[in-house]
């Protein structure tokens, strides 16, 4: 991979960017009109691909010189490229920029743990948490404390273990040892249930979000077949009215058809209509008809009026125009090009601009007169509220005379509010008296009783100090006294409900023991009658190899016997027969006919005693291997 070099989004025709506008177009752009020098160290030398051709350069030659065709002139170089190229060095270190498939954020590793070593004897108890590893219980949550806190429980128990020296010891070791094994069933049963419960939240979650997709998909297929019915539907309602629409324009032009034939026949021709009019069959025949066009020009009806083709006649007729008639004006020809309008308005403001700095000040107010007046015609004039006469400035003329009618409206208004408030002490005078005379006994009375008040007052105060003294001990021993109660009947609660879950306990165990030995039992069942189908294929599988090695072995002595007979006994009872008289071959066919059943017996004993004995040979192989 080569290296992006700093200018390449500068000077690089090729160089492309991830977005479609680059800040460096525009001065690409500006900077064509003006050369800029190009560095000696911007890699020229390194251009390759497939648009190397554009970056060639060849020598100039000399043309019409006096110097022989073979004497080449070499191109011009700047005296820095050199010195540029002499002072290249490989750079030691080089930025190169790159991607990888992982964010900053994730490409933390697991932390380091240091190995470290203990002296001899010493056991701390942070080494009973090396088997812990980073995301395998570190670092530590809730769990792995609870895990901690167990294990200290039951290294503390170990620790106050009595020893085996006696029985009350013994009794004693194997009681807390039984409680020690309460304590860790209880624990594994609790982390077996938070994971039950972690297990089937997970499952419900995913259930849950299995649920969302399904009922995603089924929104889209739904969707999408809804999209499809109703473009099926829109398809043939359109379908439906463009025919509809052909059939009712086919039954309109039918209809007119039939309404133009019946206008046809009951209408007569009017031949005074077909001369008035130019359009007429009679001008225009329609050739399709079979009728042609005249070639004679059409007589031209001449209209003659003496009050349009005499003097007399037009001034008679102007006359007789009313004078409201309206003036009409040629209007020049609209200016169809560009410039000729654009003076038009230059000339138009000119002229208004003008009317406005010679318009004199008695011509402004006129026009906004007339403005007015225009106005006024149209709308009804609004009238104006007179004015409020002001008779105190008639009256008082000077500063001190308003000052004093100012001061005896003063006097006037204060004597009618003091009328005002002895009228009405006269007419209250009785509810006065009676105000009086209660606030008198009052305040008698106040003075009198005010010593008993306060005696009852702090007898009060005393009462109520025991009363609360006494009713607040009370109060404390039913508040323990609920509390203790509710204790017992949460520990009695506990119990009843730790008997409970043990019976219930014991209920599944008794049953799952109950469901084992049947499994048990039936595995004991198949077992041994595979064993039994085993034990007879194989006594068949031996018997079928004996009854084959039997007849092997048969065939084989028997050979042996008719080549030993053939051979070797034949010619010696041929020498005994020739020896023996008539009377000794009787007596030998008779016992030759009297003795084959007794052979045939001991035979048979024979090999029924060799069968028996493999028999008993491939069972004790087969109890050998069964044990």
């Amino acid at each position: 991979m080569q290296p992006s070099r700093p200018l390449d989004v500068v000077y690089d025709p090729l160089y492309t960017t991830s977005t479609s506008h680059s800040k460096y177009q525009g001065h690409k752009r500006n900077g064509v009109a003006t050369k800029r020098p190009i560095s000696a160290k911007n890699n020229s030398n390194l251009v390759s691909g497939p648009e190397r051709h554009r970056y060639f350069c060849r020598p100039v030659l000399p043309h019409l010189r006096a110097e022989p065709p073979e004497v080449l002139y070499a191109s011009a170089q700047d005296p820095r490229s050199d010195v540029g190229v002499s002072e290249d060095r490989p750079i030691s270190t080089r930025s190169i920029g790159m991607q990888t498939m992982y964010r900053d954020s994730q490409a933390q590793t697991d932390p380091f743990s240091p190995e470290c070593t203990l002296q001899e004897g010493v056991a701390p108890e942070i080494e009973s948490l090396t088997s812990l590893r980073y995301r395998k219980g570190l670092p530590v949550t809730q769990a792995e404390m609870r895990l901690i806190e167990h294990n200290r429980k039951k290294k503390a128990l170990r620790k106050v273990l009595p020893p085996m020296s006696d029985e009350a010891s013994l009794v004693l070791r194997k009681r807390m040892m039984e409680a020690q094994e309460l304590m860790d069933m209880r624990f594994r049963e609790s982390e077996i249930d938070e994971a039950h419960a972690r297990r089937i939240e997970a499952l419900k979650i995913s259930l849950v979000e299995r649920q969302k997709q399904s009922d995603v998909v089924s929104a889209k297929r739904m969707k999408k077949l809804e999209q499809k019915l109703m473009a099926e539907k829109e398809s043939v309602m359109m379908k439906t009215q463009h025919e509809r629409i052909k059939e009712l324009r086919k039954i309109a032009n039918k209809r007119q058809r039939l309404q133009n034939l019946i206008f046809q026949e009951n209408k007569k021709r009017d031949l005074i209509e077909e001369y008035a009019d130019y359009a007429s069959p009679v001008y225009a025949p329609q050739m399709r008809n079979g009728n042609l066009i005249r070639k004679s020009p059409v007589p031209d009806v001449q209209f003659t009026d003496h009050q349009l083709t005499t003097v007399e006649g037009l001034k008679e007729l102007e006359k007789q125009l009313p004078t409201s008639s309206p003036k009409y004006q040629l209007m020049k020809g609209a200016l169809f090009d560009k410039k000729g309008r654009d003076q038009q308005t230059i000339e138009t403001h000119l002229i208004k601009a003008d009317r406005a700095i010679n318009k004199s000040p008695f011509q402004e107010i006129e026009s906004v007169s007339s403005c007015h007046h225009s106005f006024t015609r149209h709308h009804r004039a609004v009238q104006k509220r007179p004015s409020t006469p002001d008779y105190a400035s008639q009256i008082a003329e000077s500063e001190d005379e308003v000052n004093a009618l100012r001061l005896l409206q003063r006097l006037i208004r204060g004597r009618a509010v003091q009328n005002t408030m002895y009228e009405g002490k006269q007419r209250r005078a009785e509810l006065i008296a009676e105000l009086r005379e209660s606030d008198q006994a009052g305040r008698f009375l106040s003075g009198s009783f005010q010593v008993q008040a306060e005696e009852t007052e702090i007898t009060k105060c005393a009462f109520s100090k025991v009363e609360g003294e006494v009713v607040s001990e009370m109060l404390d021993v039913l508040q323990k006294e609920l509390i203790r109660n509710k204790e017992i009947e949460k520990v009695k609660e506990f119990a009843q409900k730790a008997a409970e879950d043990r019976h219930q306990r014991e209920i599944e165990e008794g049953a799952r023991r109950q469901l084992e030995d049947l499994a048990r039992d039936r595995h004991d069942h198949m077992f041994s009658f595979v064993t039994k189908v085993h034990q007879s294929t194989a006594d068949d599988y031996l018997d079928n190899i004996v009854e084959h090695a039997v007849e092997e072995l048969s065939h084989r002595d028997l050979v042996i016997q008719s080549i030993v007979m053939t051979n070797v006994i034949e010619p010696i009872l041929s020498k005994v027969e020739e020896k023996n008289s008539e009377d000794l071959i009787v007596k030998d066919l008779v016992s030759s006919l009297l003795f084959p059943t007794v052979r045939n017996r001991h035979s048979k004993r024979q090999a029924e005693s060799e069968m028996r004995k493999y028999t008993a040979a491939t069972q004790s192989v087969v109890k050998r291997y069964q044990v």
